[in-house]
């Protein structure tokens, strides 16, 4: 999930960790993205591609 969040660009989220290996096949860091940072292998997750916006938008149209 992407939240926004000041420490989501810190801690090496399930957002940071799917998109990591859609381009990698390691990575550096398993609970900080710094070591992704250092290791030029860091990719900030879009907040428009987040899988909870689709499940808000189906519960929306539900209740209208």
């Amino acid at each position: 999930m992407v939240t926004g969040h000041a420490l989501e660009k810190v801690i090496n989220g399930p957002a940071h960790h799917t998109l990591h290996h859609l381009y990698f096949t390691v990575n550096y860091g398993q609970y900080f993205t710094w070591a992704d940072r250092f290791g030029n292998s860091y990719r900030q997750p879009d907040s428009s591609l987040d899988p909870l916006l689709e499940v808000q938008a189906l519960d929306n149209a539900k209740k209208q």
